[in-house]
């Protein structure tokens, strides 16, 4: 009876081992699974973009850009000693 002990002892354990491997193969399948559908979303996203409607947008940040930096270059050059009378 010990050798049946041991067997089943042994059968357990290779049952055990083969349960955490099938879970983690299972969370690899689903974690694809996501993966597939966002960067099918993505993919979507950029082949269905407005071409018209992205240059404007571009356009448009671009003279944001542009407004930003001459009004911090006119601030960047202003004193308080500008004010004082002289």
């Amino acid at each position: 009876m010990p050798q049946l002990s041991a067997v089943n002892e042994g059968v357990n354990i290779q049952l055990a081992a083969n349960g955490v491997a099938y879970q983690a193969a299972d969370d690899a399948v689903e974690r694809h699974g996501d993966a597939r559908v966002t960067l099918a979303s993505i993919i979507s996203d950029i082949e269905d973009v407005d071409i018209a409607e992205a240059i404007t947008k571009l356009n448009n940040a671009q003279t944001a850009l542009q407004a930003a930096a001459r009004t911090y270059a006119a601030v960047q050059g202003l004193s308080l000693l500008d004010y004082l009378p002289g």
